[in-house]
């Protein structure tokens, strides 16, 4: 669900109004004049959201969540032991479903910087003690807490808000994010943009509308040249403690926990979740849906294609742990080395 001080929803949709602009035939136990509040991933239902299946894994929740409307795969429809007034079946549901929020969200932004707009906009809050240094643009309704630093052409969008002390370096960019207290973002760091995503169509590709947020939570330090993508249904968060080093990218709706350390380079993939106080070497690579649990460790350069439980140490490509990766290195030197005296 968006949050509506960043994105601006269509306001009064019915699934018969949805019916019409997707051109699907409605069955005749749908009711058409539910009302579609917002739109949310399958994960996170919420009461009066539009959401999509795909797969007969997520059936369930169509009985669990009666309140929530859904677009479901054509092929899925025996599945369902009766006619539903909630549910509105799609020969092609990702890209109808795609659609609904471009239907949803026709001009997704609140009101962009305006023209002439002075550099720190009038209808921004700012707190006691703030430095603003030379070219900051603040957005409006955007909130700046007390003692906060912002440095030399950091750009804060409109209702973006930083928390108490919290040090915003020369360069950044923040957009679509609620930023806690005492967090420390360096020089270049990009945060809240769209993330990367697309449904594939036969007539080329059809942009996701991203109507998600960056939540960072408390004491969080981010380096230089961070890159943060902003959920497309859900949020993005990192919570409190969490370090990142230079260099990484952090695709939209993945969930960090606390006090992790992720090291210069890491890739990670959307909707990737990590659990509190884990370490990820430099340059790994995380596939999208992967959950790695708490106080996991894995070694630089690693790619992680699968879950991967609490308290796991792991390495090597694909990762497997680290005893695994050890002994597997040792039988490839040896067998090397055999080849080299033949």
């Amino acid at each position: 669900m968006s949050d509506s001080r960043f994105f601006i929803k269509k306001e009064g949709v019915t699934l018969g109004d949805l019916c019409r602009y997707l051109d699907l035939a409605p069955s005749s136990s749908l009711d058409q004049s539910l009302k579609i509040d917002d739109v949310c991933s399958i994960e996170e239902p919420k009461e009066g959201c539009l959401s999509f299946i795909k797969t007969k894994k997520n059936l369930s929740v169509v009985e669990e969540w009666p309140s929530m409307i859904f677009l479901v795969d054509e092929a899925l429809a025996l599945e369902l032991t009766s006619s539903l007034p909630n549910v509105l079946f799609s020969k092609r549901v990702e890209i109808d479903f795609t659609r609904s929020i471009q239907y949803l969200y026709p001009h997704p932004f609140v009101k962009a910087f305006a023209s002439g707009m002075p550099s720190v906009s009038l209808q921004a809050k700012i707190g006691q003690n703030v430095t603003i240094s030379p070219g900051v643009v603040i957005g409006e309704g955007a909130e700046i807490g007390d003692g906060v630093f912002l440095g030399p052409n950091v750009v804060i969008g409109p209702n973006v808000v930083i928390g108490k002390h919290s040090e915003i370096h020369a360069g950044v960019a923040i957009q679509c994010a609620l930023i806690g207290s005492h967090v420390v973002i360096h020089q270049n760091a990009a945060i809240g943009q769209a993330g990367f995503g697309f449904t594939v169509t036969p007539e080329g590709f059809l942009d996701i509308p991203q109507i998600g947020r960056v939540i960072i939570e408390d004491n969080v330090h981010i380096g230089a040249c961070c890159t943060i993508d902003r959920g497309g249904l859900r949020d993005t968060i990192i919570r409190s403690m969490t370090r990142l080093d230079n260099l990484i990218q952090i695709g939209h709706n993945v969930q960090i926990g606390r006090g992790c350390v992720l090291v210069a380079q890491v890739g990670i993939a959307g909707s990737t979740v990590i659990g509190d106080f884990s370490m990820i070497g430099g340059q790994v690579g995380i596939a999208d849906h992967v959950t790695i649990g708490k106080n996991v460790k894995i070694a630089s350069k690693s790619g992680v294609m699968r879950d991967i439980p609490d308290g796991s140490v792991m390495g090597g490509i694909p990762c497997v742990p680290i005893h695994q990766w050890h002994r597997t290195s040792v039988i490839l030197h040896k067998l090397t080395q055999k080849q080299d005296k033949k």
